[in-house]
């Protein structure tokens, strides 16, 4: 459809400057003329006049195409679809609601919901990839690897997101950027030997309470600037569950809360050794939170085949039931904590160790947020509004560096809560 849009800002755009000679000669002037205008005086003029002159021609035609280019990318690319989607709040805290009935459709109002968000993502993206030793280009093609072991149902979704994202931001965002996004977790910790580690942090807790009840909770820690790039999604989707996640850009992190009460969150590991293709973690996430109905159940679906696509621990709970899963690619350890477990980004299992990109990463915000844990578990019980405290212990737990790209903690999700930016900001209730 890229050709509609081509067609459609050339016609406007010459339809524009055609209509505007018009007025001109009206008014005694032309086009033509003006821009002769500006080299008439050449000698006239001192340079830095004349630079600004023909600077700010070229500024208003630019923009003039830009503004007409961004109006046919909305005109080409607007379709008829099911289902609807609206942005709503929670407690302060804003959130996209979407209904549809075929992946196509939910893609596209996915993709017109965030199209910001996806836009925004592209370009940094395109800039940020350079800053891990590669460049944009590269991560198409090692996205395409994937293709492959991504379901036609989530294909034809990436396909709605595509268009649902251009029509949206009138910015074209091509599938190979939809796709991109999707997997770039996958490309920098799983697929990569970054010539510069990735210091994505985040850090989780999970108890068993007293009563029985289990109560989890995470920050997601990125670059600062992605954090205008996340979102979260409540969608019902047929006859599925309602699924509540957080997106970064398109990408569908296993973090978040379904119907049945499944509560996922994660935190990444970087490893020096490279993970073999397979499933995309934003399948696995998917799947999971429409089909499991209990966390043993979703315990399989997320590593039926034993291998993921890159290294995590993860935390499923419900109820009464919580399970702690630290992964490497090809293998998992999975363990049912009594009565609590704090994950960052390194590994508990001590064999584990020389796998690690930096074996000293994380090792003493895990130990901090160990401490804290504990003293907070003192009664055999943690409430939700110690598990918010936690979360928002700076600075350690809740990170703010400095400097335009460091990290930061840019949302958090709980069992009942969620929030973009941290827990000293809104504090949304989760709306399932």
């Amino acid at each position: 459809m890229i050709w509609i849009t081509v067609i459609l800002t050339t016609s406007f755009s010459l339809g524009f400057l055609y209509l505007s000679d018009i007025y001109l000669k009206k008014r005694g002037s032309s086009l033509k003329k003006i821009l002769k205008c500006q080299f008439k005086f050449k000698k006239r003029l001192i340079r830095s006049k004349k630079l600004l002159a023909v600077i700010g021609i070229y500024l208003l035609l630019g923009g003039i195409v830009f503004t007409f280019y961004n109006v046919s990318n909305r005109i080409a690319y607007t379709r008829t679809t099911s289902g609807f989607s609206e942005w709503r709040t929670s407690n302060g805290e804003a959130y996209l609601y979407i209904e549809a009935n075929d992946y196509y459709d939910l893609g596209y109002h996915t993709g017109k919901g965030l199209a910001f968000n996806i836009a925004l993502m592209k370009y940094e993206l395109l800039i940020s990839s350079l800053m891990f030793g590669m460049n944009y280009f590269s991560m198409i093609e090692l996205s395409r690897q994937y293709l492959e072991y991504i379901p036609e149902k989530y294909l034809l979704e990436l396909h709605g997101i595509s268009e649902g994202a251009s029509a949206g931001s009138g910015l074209y965002v091509s599938f190979e950027d939809v796709l991109v996004q999707s997997v770039f977790l996958e490309i920098l910790y799983g697929r990569t030997s970054l010539e510069k580690s990735v210091s994505f942090g985040c850090t989780a807790f999970g108890t068993i309470n007293n009563n029985n009840l289990t109560l989890i909770g995470q920050n997601i820690d990125l670059i600062k600037p992605m954090g205008a790039c996340g979102a979260f999604i409540l969608h019902k989707f047929q006859n599925d569950p309602l699924v509540f996640t957080y997106r970064i850009g398109t990408c569908t992190l296993p973090m978040g809360k379904n119907e049945n009460g499944i509560v996922m969150n994660i935190n990444l590991v970087q490893l020096n050794i490279l993970s073999e293709l397979t499933t995309p973690f934003f399948v696995l996430a998917r799947e999971a939170f429409s089909q499991s109905t209990n966390v043993e159940h979703c315990y399989d679906i997320l590593f039926e085949n034993n291998n993921i696509p890159y290294g995590c621990n993860i935390l499923i709970a419900q109820n009464d039931s919580l399970i702690s899963v630290q992964c490497l690619p090809n293998e998992i350890n999975k363990l049912y904590p009594n009565p609590t477990i704090v994950h960052s980004n390194t590994y508990l299992n001590e064999t584990w160790q020389d796998k690690l990109a930096d074996p000293t990463y994380s090792k003493d915000r895990q130990e901090h947020a160990e401490t804290l844990l504990n003293s907070a578990f003192e009664d055999n019980e943690l409430t939700n509004s110690e598990l918010l405290s936690l979360l928002g212990d700076k600075p350690i737990i809740c990170r703010d560096e400095s400097g335009l790209t460091g990290d930061g903690t840019v949302a958090f999700l709980t069992t009942n809560y969620f929030g973009i930016g941290t827990v000293h900001e809104n504090i949304g209730i989760i709306p399932i």
